[in-house]
């Protein structure tokens, strides 16, 4: 056997190793770390995963050629599991923070977390944030929009806050007209109330501290932040985030909602 011919043989073993450790690459499922416990983002009904970042998680996997799938851990353990390899990414309505960013790249954002309001129906005279001024409202205890909500008490001149330990014995104490608006995550009270035919949420209003969530992944995985950002970018425009959101929040979001997703936060 000549050595010209084995080496053709050598360099076609080469082109065909690194084919098939190529396709082997592509054809492995992308696999999203979450806490799956937090309707209607991302829980379970049976066995099955379902929410608005499952739906959204697997789109972005279809727009890049990859099968996306998510599998549960428990919240503290995401970051240290995705430097340790254990998945791809983290997918879990993680908010962008300057803390985070020190140990993990973010994609650009995919969802606003912001706070909202809901009143009874025949509710007239409030409209708008500034109308809360000599209301009683109602709110979840221990959580950021309590935190906000006291912060701005005086300035917003509340009358009374009431506290709860969860968001739907808040519905029913304004359904009952103890109190004149319930706060919360905006989200949330989109998913909690969209079956509820007394209450409704006022969707163009939207306050908060103007965090952002993100797909989180090792700083090292530019090409696939690359992927992943051009995906979550098409699904903006082309209306299929708008679609997702109306199905699992019942609301179309306001343009406030909507300001920087898809968009580097430093644009």
């Amino acid at each position: 056997m000549s050595k010209k011919f084995i080496l053709v043989l050598c360099f076609l073993f080469l082109i065909l190793t690194i084919t098939f450790t190529a396709y082997g690459q592509e054809s492995k499922p992308l696999i999203a770390g979450a806490d799956i416990s937090y309707p209607p983002f991302e829980y379970k009904e049976g066995n099955t995963a379902v929410g608005f970042d499952i739906d959204l998680w697997q789109e972005i996997g279809k727009r890049i050629g990859r099968i996306a799938i998510h599998e549960n851990y428990s919240w503290d353990g995401l970051i240290p599991a995705l430097l340790a390899e254990k998945f791809d990414v983290i997918m879990s309505c993680m908010g962008i923070t300057e803390g985070r960013a020190k140990n993990i790249a973010f994609s650009v954002p995919y969802f606003k977390e912001s706070f909202g309001i809901c009143v009874r129906k025949e509710t007239t005279d409030i409209k708008k944030l500034e109308d809360l001024n000599g209301k009683i409202v109602g709110l979840q205890t221990g959580v950021m929009t309590e935190k906000w909500v006291r912060e701005h008490e005086q300035e917003l001149g509340i009358k009374q806050i009431v506290a709860y330990e969860v968001v739907p014995d808040i519905i029913l104490d304004l359904q009952s007209g103890r109190i004149d608006a319930a706060l919360s995550m905006k989200p949330y009270l989109a998913y909690i109330t969209k079956e509820i035919d007394d209450i409704y949420l006022l969707v163009d209003i939207s306050f908060g501290d103007n965090i952002f969530d993100g797909i989180g992944l090792r700083k090292e995985d530019v090409e696939l932040k690359e992927k992943i950002d051009k995906a979550i970018k098409e699904i903006v425009d082309d209306g299929t985030y708008l679609k997702l959101f109306v199905k699992w929040f019942g609301v179309e979001p306001s343009k406030e909602d909507m300001r920087g997703i898809g968009v580097e936060l430093s644009e």
